[in-house]
């Protein structure tokens, strides 16, 4: 087994099922939006929505909490007028929705206080706004679980992560060499091949879907970055990381 002196963790798809999240919360705000008269039908402006939502690009930094151009989109491809109630109405439901969802769980923050007696720091390194991410993190119980200064939040750091910069700035906070450093993510573009570039060790999570708007990354081709780890649920990661606090 191998033994690692810091282990950082992405967010969205990884410390929570973004896609699954935001499907539901989607779903709770149409039938809001048509219980209000805002909109004819709430399966048909949901299809229109989704749709919109894959066609955004590049999608807005706080991805999970939506925004205002995804709904716009969905007007256009309902051929319905565009409504400022409508957009206000959506994203008030749909983010009341979502936060709901967002619980903390025993068994992660049971993981993170295991890792930390034994000494290992745990890191988080996600692309995002620090408000959202923050939010998410807060309402996951995980900020005081987090090791000082290695909540790495892009629009913090000023670079996402699909540059190298955000990983080589977290070995240095946590003062360890790259093969002692663990990226754990869901995307083999951002998660692993970035990490890896600078010798540090990565492991895929396949526990969640990935959201629409994220190309298929999940399998592999001679071309593309090989994780040194898969894992393809949350309870199998606990297990696994576990194993180092024995």
């Amino acid at each position: 087994m191998p033994y690692f002196n810091a282990i950082f963790f992405d967010i969205g798809s990884t410390l929570i099922p973004s896609a699954k999240i935001s499907a539901s919360a989607a779903a709770h705000a149409c039938e809001q939006l048509a219980h209000d008269g805002l909109i004819p039908n709430a399966p048909a402006f949901l299809s229109c929505y989704q749709q919109a939502d894959a066609l955004i690009n590049p999608p807005h930094i706080s991805h999970i909490y939506s925004d205002a151009r995804i709904i716009c989109k969905a007007e256009e491809l309902a051929r319905l007028p565009a409504d400022t109630r409508r957009v206000a109405c959506f994203l008030h439901s749909y983010r009341d929705a979502m936060r709901t969802q967002i619980q903390p769980s025993y068994k992660m923050l049971e993981l993170f206080a295991k890792l930390e007696r034994a000494g290992v720091q745990r890191g988080i390194i996600s692309d995002g706004s620090v408000e959202g991410q923050g939010e998410v993190l807060f309402r996951l119980g995980l900020l005081s679980s987090i090791s000082p200064d290695l909540c790495l939040i892009s629009e913090a750091v000023g670079v996402t992560k699909s540059d190298p910069e955000i990983y080589r700035r977290a070995l240095a906070l946590a003062r360890v060499e790259p093969s002692r450093a663990l990226m754990i993510g869901d995307r083999l573009d951002l998660d692993v091949a970035a990490p890896q570039s600078l010798g540090m060790k990565a492991a895929l999570l396949r526990a969640h879907t990935p959201p629409a708007f994220i190309s298929q990354n999940i399998s592999t081709s001679a071309n593309e970055a090989r994780p040194d780890y898969v894992l393809d649920t949350w309870e199998e990661l606990q297990a696994w990381l576990l194993g180092f606090c024995v």
